[in-house]
Order: C-alpha cells, then sequence, then structure tokens
C-alpha cells in the first residue's frame, strides 16, 4: 500500500508543472509497502484555511492593476480578494493571469475548495494564456478517479505501523547509547539517524496534511525531528507550487555552496 504522502507531494508537486509554459504534469506513485495493493491513506499538501470575515468578500471590483487566477476554467479577480487570503496574498500574486487549479486542490481542504465558488468572478480572460492541454485535463480526470476510489481515504492501521517503526527505532538508538563502547557509540548515531529521518517523513507528512488527526500530529516535528513546522511548511509549500522553478523555489536556492546542475 503506499505511503499517504507519495500521491499527495505528487499532486500538489504536479501542479508546478501544469502551471509552468513548456512543462508537462509528472506524476510519481512511490514507497509501495509489501502485500497487494489497496487505496492509500493520502493528504493533499497543507496551507491553513480559517473561515475568513464575510465582509471582506465584499467590495472586489477590478482594479486597474488586474490579478486574474484561472481554476477549473473558470477565470477569478483576485485583485482586492487577494489581501484576505489566509495563508498570505504572496500565494495568490504567484498565480497571476496563471493556472491555478492543481495547486487549489492540492493546497487546500474541502472547506477552502468549497470557497471557490465565492470568489468574485473575472469579467473577461488576460490575454496570451495557453489553453489547458489534454495531458492537464487527463491528470485531473485521473485524480477525480483516485478520490473516488478512495485513495485520499487515511489507513490507520498503517499510521500506526509507522509510529511504532519510529518508536523503535528511537528506543533502540537510545538504549545503545548507554553503553560506553565504542561499538555501540557508533551503532547509536546510525540507529538514531535513522529513526530521525523516519520522524522527517512523519512530520512531512503531518504538516501537508489535512484534517483533525493531521492538526493534531502537526507539532510532531518539532518534538521528534527537530524541525519547524511553520517555517518548513512555508518554504516547502512553495517548493511544491512552483517546483524547481530557479528564484521561487527555495528547496533548490542551495547555491554557491552547492550546485543541482
Amino acid at each position: 500500500m503506499l505511503r499517504p504522502i507519495a500521491l499527495s507531494l505528487s499532486l500538489a508537486t504536479t501542479s508546478a508543472f501544469l502551471s509552468t509554459p513548456g512543462f508537462s504534469p509528472s506524476l510519481s506513485l512511490s514507497s509501495a509497502r509489501q502485500g497487494a495493493m489497496r487505496p492509500p491513506a493520502i493528504t493533499s499538501a497543507r496551507m491553513t484555511i480559517a473561515e475568513p470575515d464575510p465582509e471582506v468578500w465584499k467590495g472586489t471590483e477590478t482594479l486597474n492593476n488586474e490579478l486574474l487566477v484561472r481554476i477549473d476554467d473558470e477565470w477569478y479577480d483576485l485583485s482586492r480578494w487577494r489581501k484576505a487570503h489566509p495563508a498570505g496574498s504572496h500565494w495568490i500574486d504567484l498565480y497571476k493571469n496563471q493556472d491555478a487549479t492543481e495547486v487549489m486542490y492540492g493546497f487546500h481542504s474541502d472547506k477552502g475548495i468549497d470557497m471557490v465558488k465565492r470568489l468574485p468572478k473575472a469579467k473577461s480572460a488576460p490575454e496570451g494564456v495557453s489553453e489547458v492541454s489534454q495531458v492537464t485535463r487527463n491528470f485531473r480526470k485521473w485524480r477525480e478517479e483516485l478520490v473516488a476510489e478512495g485513495w485520499f481515504e487515511r489507513d490507520w492501521k498503517g499510521e500506526a505501523f509507522n509510529l511504532l517503526s519510529w518508536a523503535t527505532w528511537a528506543t533502540a538508538g537510545i538504549c545503545l547509547a548507554q553503553f560506553p563502547v565504542l561499538g555501540a557509540q557508533f551503532g547509536a548515531v546510525f540507529v538514531l539517524a535513522v529513526a530521525n529521518t523516519v520522524a522527517g517523513w512523519l512530520a512531512h507528512d503531518y504538516v501537508h496534511g489535512r484534517g483533525k488527526f493531521s492538526d493534531i500530529m502537526r507539532p510532531f516535528g518539532s518534538f521528534c525531528a527537530g524541525m519547524s513546522p511553520t517555517w518548513w511548511s512555508e518554504k516547502h509549500n512553495l517548493h511544491h507550487a512552483r517546483t524547481n522553478e530557479v528564484g521561487k523555489d527555495e528547496d533548490i536556492a542551495t547555491d554557491p555552496a552547492l550546485f543541482l546542475w
């Protein structure tokens, strides 16, 4: 059975390629577990959605400096509404005159997606924007099929197994560290490194995830992986939104110490 984050990140990351001219969507299904293939628990990349004040939805007439975004073949005028976006206006600005359908579905809860219907619609579409490709439409159809088949439902046995695996590695590492022997000390370093890696990937899932379980487990990264969920979420969501785009994706901003090409 697939790990929850495998498809989730692929869906979110694909949005970057769908929104960038010259790219086609790419989706990878990885980390298959042993045994029969069953619908896995999958969560979408997470951007916290708070209930906005109804007043902020009013008075959203088009400004001279239009900020139009396309979602599901419908253009919306977010020139003023952008400031009401719970996760910050910079996310809206990234998609000016672009298609944000994949990012909308990949990053938001069902409640947030339902709010799209309340957004102010644009009077006209911007010029020079390419039509949605057939490849992209096929991807969207496939995603709908995955949702209908239950691939977004969380598997509680799988979650328990993952947490137990981390606890086992962490406990073993702590126990090895108690022996004042060089071999045991090096063994503890290795085992604790594995435990920290497992904790990092679990935190990756919980921070990106949505729903009550992910909300409860969101601090897991802080306590068990030494990672700030708030800092990492803001940084890594951008990676999935505008994947490998120089100047936008901070996950590849590693120069001059390290170059990826």
